[in-house]
């Protein structure tokens, strides 16, 4: 049987306190329990059993399992072994992969693009001996990856959030001779931007009604607040530092897509005082007048209390 002294177990316990802030009263019940000692044994000891995953239940009592979980509702640890192989106390450091294991299988996915595989194929060391058209066409997919991630992310937040073009570093040190890469890079950008705004202002409110739907009034009120919240959002990212740089360099470049982010700047402006001034309708307005109309009526046909 495990017993507390053995280093496994400290080793596991040290990982879960650190990752997933365990407090010593929870994991003295988790070390203890019978259920924990025996998938803990089946883990070291046959080495078709090759992942061990801990998380943390809504009680915040910690739960292990032997595999990764189909449904993961709260942040987890996983321990992988290299190989088929038993963990003993003296090849477990060498043996088992450690990390963590997001509920959202998107920000994991976020996560290891970023720290994992982005770092890695920029690190000069990693591409050595790569012909030089291969070298450059990996760095510019991986960045489209890492900018598609980081659109998604804000998506799932509800925001829409611009990418930057590679090489951003490169901004602080442009001279009048601009390097072609830097300026194609940014043009795509602006490529990007330009449909990303566009999806957003064409969209229509009146869609519910198109789809055949029947939408209470609240629906056209929330739609106009998201979309003056989501482009003011857009807005404070287009007055970053990092945009005025971009929009100098074109400028200077004489670029085709100088008038394309000018553009850009305008639809989103023209955009959010649309969207204010719709808010504003709907919320102070309409919303004063029309809603207590609807509750009279819904409560006429015994529809509300």
């Amino acid at each position: 049987m495990t017993t507390v002294a053995d280093k496994r177990l400290d080793f596991i316990e040290n990982y879960c306190t650190l990752s997933l802030h365990v407090k010593p009263d929870k994991w003295s019940k988790f070390a203890t329990s019978e259920e924990t000692h025996t998938m803990l044994n089946e883990f070291y000891e046959k080495p078709d059993v090759t992942t061990l995953v801990i998380t943390l239940n809504p009680t915040g009592q910690l739960v292990p399992c032997l595999g990764f979980p189909s449904i993961l509702k709260n942040k987890g640890v996983y321990f992988v072994k290299k190989k088929r192989e038993n963990i003993t106390k003296d090849n477990f450091l060498e043996a088992i992969i450690v990390g963590d294991i997001s509920p959202s299988p998107v920000e994991q996915m976020m996560a290891v693009v970023e720290e994992v595989g982005f770092q890695f194929w920029f690190v000069a060391h990693y591409r050595i001996g790569w012909p030089r058209v291969v070298a450059d066409d990996v760095i510019r997919q991986a960045h489209r990856l890492k900018n598609e991630m980081f659109v998604m992310g804000g998506k799932i937040k509800g925001k829409t959030l611009l990418p930057l073009p590679e090489n951003m570093a490169a901004l602080d040190s442009v001279s009048e001779v601009f390097d072609s890469s830097l300026l194609h890079s940014i043009e795509t950008i602006i490529i990007d931007w330009s449909h990303q705004i566009r999806d957003i202002l064409s969209k229509d409110s009146a869609q519910p009604l198109l789809d055949g739907l029947n939408p209470l009034p609240r629906v056209e009120f929330d739609f106009w607040f998201s979309r003056q919240i989501n482009l003011q959002c857009i807005n404070e990212q287009l007055y970053a530092p990092q945009v005025k740089k971009i929009a100098d360099i074109l400028e200077r470049a004489k670029s085709c897509y100088w008038p394309a982010l000018k553009n850009v700047f305008r639809d989103v402006s023209a955009g959010k005082l649309f969207a204010r001034k719709s808010t504003c309708i709907t919320s102070g307005g309409i919303q004063k007048f029309l809603l207590p109309v609807l509750w009279a009526w819904l409560s006429g046909c015994g529809l509300v209390g």
